[in-house]
């Protein structure tokens, strides 16, 4: 039962993060940003799509999102709102990935018993992360250049 629920937490994480991903995107004033956070926001897309395949896979249904995640979302939507330019939005993105990344690890290192394909996945989806991020740096180092 446990196993199940951290499962479907993650799956709840990888919801939250399309969410405001899509935040991102309808406030990034740069074409060249709006385009990155597009592309990101379909590599997230399909990263719930492969957790939610695993979870068919394990005969888990799927839940709505958790009050908490809900609040969550309003809090980042909040930030976005505020943010003054698109380098804020990178610096935001920057940290909702890290924040990401690190709720990753904390699963694949506390939870043992969660199958092997699951695991694959979810490590999958960390090496991405990193992959985003550097995409998002390379964006704010080089003033909106994109490579």
């Amino acid at each position: 039962m446990m196993m199940e629920k951290t499962m479907l937490r993650f799956f709840g994480s990888t919801t939250m993060g399309l969410h405001i991903f899509k935040e991102y995107q309808k406030k990034a004033r740069d074409e060249n940003l709006n385009k990155v956070f597009k592309e990101l926001y379909q590599k997230l897309k399909s990263h719930q799509q492969a957790i939610k395949n695993q979870l068919e896979k394990l005969g888990i249904d799927e839940e709505p999102m958790k009050i908490s995640q809900t609040l969550a979302i309003k809090m980042e939507k909040l930030k976005i709102k505020f943010a003054e330019e698109d380098f804020d939005l990178v610096k935001l993105a920057i940290k909702a990935i890290n924040i990401g990344s690190i709720g990753i690890m904390n699963i694949l290192h506390n939870n043992p018993e969660i199958p092997e394909s699951f695991k694959e996945t979810a490590k999958s989806i960390l090496l991405d992360y990193d992959s985003i991020t550097k995409k998002l740096k390379t964006y704010a180092i080089n003033n909106g250049e994109t490579s």
